[in-house]
C-alpha cells in the first residue's frame, strides 16, 4: 500500500508539472498570438498611413503641375503681348534694389546658341560682387523655346539670386533692317544688339558677345565709369587693320558700353536704320555691328576702353594687323576683367580649356554642352 501511495504521489507531481508546463506553453502561445495580432493591426495601420501619404503627395504634385502649367501659360501670354518677360515680376518677388550697385547687361542669341551663352552668363553671375545686382537682358534673335527660358532662369537661381533675367523679343530688327539680315554673317542677333539701349530705363547698358566672352572680375568699375557724353565705349580692336574698314581707331564689338540715355534722346537706333538703308549695306558688312558703329558714329562720340575690358589673344595673326602695342597687351593680360575668346575658342578645343570648362560645368548643362561641343570637354 505504501508503494502505491508513493507512485500515486509521483504521478500527481508529474501531472502537476505537465499541467504547469501546458499552462506556460498556452500563455506563451497567447502572448505570441497577441504580439502577432498587434503587429498585424499595426501593419494595417501603417499601410493605411502610407496610402494616405501617397494620396496627399499625388494631389500636391498634380496641384503643383497645374500651378506651374498655369504660370507657363501666363508667361507665354505676357511675352507675346508685351514682347518682354521678367520672371521675378511674374512670381511677384520683391527686392530692395537700393542695397546694391545695379548693372544692366545685354546678350543676344537664339535657341540654338543658348548653351554657349549660358557659359558667358555663368561667368557673369559667378564673378559679380555680393553688393552688385545684375539685370541680364536676353534679346532673343530667333524662335526661342519656352523651355529654354526656364532653363536659363534656373541657372540664375542656382548661381546668383542677386540677379534678374528679362527676355526680349528681338525679331523687330528684321522689320527695320530687312528680313535678309537673317542670312547675313552673325544673323539677326548681331543687329538686335543695337536695340539694347532702348530696352532699359537706366542711363547705360553693357552689351557683350554671347559665348565668346568670359567675365573674370566684377563689372561695377567698368559700368559706373564716367561716360563723358560719349555715345558708346569700346576697346580698340587689336587687329583692326585686317578688318574691312582698315581703321586704327576701330572699336571691337565684343564689349560695348552704351550711353543709353543719350542714345534714346537722340533717336540713334532709327538714324542707324535709315543710314543702313540709304547706303544699301545689304550683304556688304563683314562684321555688321562693328562696321556700322565705326562708320556711323563720329569719332568724337566714341570712347576708348582699356584693353583689360576686352582682352583678346590671337597668336597666329600677322603682326601687320596689330594696332595695339605690346605694353598695352601685357597690361591687359595681367589685369584682365573680361576675356574675349574671339579666335581662340575653347569650345572648339583652343585657348584656355580648363577655365572655360569650369564655368561650363557650373551651368548644370554640361552633358548637353559636351554632346554639342565635344572639343571643349576633352
Amino acid at each position: 500500500m505504501i508503494i502505491k501511495r508513493k507512485r500515486k504521489r509521483i504521478n500527481n507531481i508529474n501531472e502537476l508539472k505537465n499541467s504547469n508546463y501546458r499552462k506556460i506553453r498556452i500563455k506563451k502561445k497567447n502572448k505570441i498570438y497577441s504580439i502577432k495580432k498587434y503587429i498585424s493591426k499595426f501593419k494595417y495601420i501603417a499601410i493605411l498611413l502610407i496610402a494616405l501619404y501617397l494620396t496627399i503627395l499625388n494631389i500636391s504634385r498634380k496641384s503643383n503641375y497645374i500651378s506651374n502649367k498655369d504660370d507657363d501659360l501666363l508667361a507665354e501670354e505676357i511675352y507675346k503681348s508685351k514682347g518682354e518677360l521678367n520672371y521675378n515680376k511674374l512670381k511677384k518677388i520683391s527686392i530692395d534694389y537700393s542695397k546694391y550697385n545695379k548693372i544692366h547687361i545685354a546678350l543676344t542669341f537664339n535657341n540654338d546658341y543658348y548653351l554657349l551663352a549660358s557659359v558667358t552668363i555663368a561667368t557673369i553671375l559667378k564673378n559679380i560682387a555680393n553688393t552688385t545686382f545684375v539685370f541680364i537682358h536676353i534679346i532673343e534673335s530667333g524662335d526661342f523655346i519656352y523651355e529654354t527660358r526656364k532653363k536659363l532662369n534656373s541657372l540664375r537661381e542656382k548661381l546668383n539670386n542677386n540677379s534678374e533675367f528679362i527676355f526680349h523679343n528681338g525679331s523687330k530688327v528684321m522689320d527695320d533692317f530687312g528680313k535678309e539680315i537673317k542670312n547675313q554673317p552673325y544673323g539677326v542677333g548681331e543687329y538686335s544688339r543695337l536695340m539694347a539701349p532702348d530696352l532699359v530705363e537706366d542711363d547705360r547698358i553693357l552689351v557683350v558677345d554671347s559665348g565668346d566672352i568670359m567675365v573674370i572680375k566684377d563689372l561695377v568699375e567698368l559700368y559706373n565709369m564716367d561716360l563723358k557724353d560719349k555715345l558708346v565705349w569700346g576697346a580698340l580692336d587689336p587687329y583692326a587693320k585686317c578688318h574691312s574698314f582698315n581703321k586704327e581707331n576701330y572699336i571691337n564689338g565684343g564689349v560695348l558700353l552704351f550711353n543709353a540715355k543719350k542714345w534714346r534722346e537722340l533717336g540713334i537706333y532709327k538714324d542707324i536704320v535709315n543710314f543702313y538703308k540709304a547706303f544699301n549695306f545689304k550683304g556688304k558688312l563683314g562684321l555688321p555691328i562693328q562696321d556700322i558703329l565705326n562708320t556711323f558714329i563720329p569719332y568724337l562720340s566714341v570712347g576708348i576702353l582699356p584693353l583689360r575690358y576686352n582682352y583678346q589673344y590671337h597668336p597666329y595673326l600677322s603682326a601687320d594687323c596689330v594696332v595695339t602695342n605690346n605694353e598695352e597687351n601685357e597690361d591687359a593680360k595681367n589685369n584682365e576683367v573680361i576675356r574675349h575668346n574671339n579666335k581662340m575658342k575653347p569650345y572648339q578645343g583652343e585657348g584656355e580649356l580648363s577655365k572655360w570648362y569650369y564655368y561650363a560645368n557650373l551651368t548644370g548643362f554640361i552633358k548637353d554642352i559636351c554632346a554639342k561641343y565635344p572639343k571643349g570637354c576633352n
